[in-house]
């Protein structure tokens, strides 16, 4: 579930994630109704907030102004929101840095698993192999998902200093925002019309994500794989 009417790279990214990570969606509601929300979410959720939804899953995101991992609700529309990815990071997150939070890892070793050959891991996390899974997680939200949280965020991709230098907040190698926004309709209200346009973009953004992470993966595998070698030359 995410919001109706204009869509924006966020969540349109964050979905194509979410489709690639468990190899494809069953289907996408569009909707700001606070009450179709809440009834989705109970339909897949107790009274005590245990999951009940069997081997389907409800993922939210981009919209109902919660922040839940436990239920997979991701939305960062809250007042209350003030989360970033890490320390390191001041940039707030949108729904597709929440999407990457939680998910990246999994996302990560599924792709190392598919392309790469190796087995992926198990739980997500530290190094792989001759991959290191925590630091291409890392890199990939810096040059990637940082961007589109920035853009949806409203942080300036530059800042002048009293000094007159000029200082880049974050990394922006290709607007894919600016690409998503080409793909809205010319009548945004219009369910089904906006809804075929929002699947276009999402496999627009899942081509170009899954690209992009696995340029990453290769390059932390090969300087991986070649470190012992340059760090003997130089001893």
């Amino acid at each position: 579930i995410t919001h109706c009417d204009t869509f924006h790279c966020d969540e349109v990214t964050g979905t194509a994630m979410l489709d690639y990570c468990f190899d494809g969606l069953d289907s996408i509601l569009r909707t700001r109704d606070i009450a179709k929300i809440t009834e989705s979410l109970h339909n897949y959720y107790d009274n005590d907030g245990m999951y009940a939804g069997g081997n389907d899953k409800l993922y939210v995101l981009d919209v109902g102004l919660h922040y839940d991992p436990k239920k997979n609700h991701y939305d960062h529309h809250q007042e209350s929101f003030t989360d970033t990815f890490d320390g390191k990071y001041t940039i707030l997150l949108s729904s597709c840095g929440l999407i990457w939070k939680h998910f990246g890892k999994n996302i990560i070793n599924k792709m190392i698993r598919e392309r790469c050959g190796g087995d992926g891991g198990g739980d997500g996390d530290g190094d792989n192999g001759v991959v290191n899974v925590d630091e291409v997680y890392d890199k990939f939200y810096r040059t990637f998902v940082i961007a589109i949280d920035a853009n949806d965020t409203g942080t300036s991709f530059v800042n002048k200093e009293k000094s007159g230098k000029v200082v880049f907040n974050y990394n922006n190698n290709i607007s894919l925002s600016s690409i998503v926004s080409k793909f809205n309709a010319d009548d945004v209200n219009n369910y089904d019309t906006q809804l075929k346009q929002f699947t276009k973009a999402k496999n627009v953004c899942k081509e170009i994500f899954t690209a992009s992470l696995y340029k990453t993966i290769i390059q932390n595998l090969n300087y991986n794989k070649h470190k012992p070698v340059f760090e003997e030359a130089f001893n």
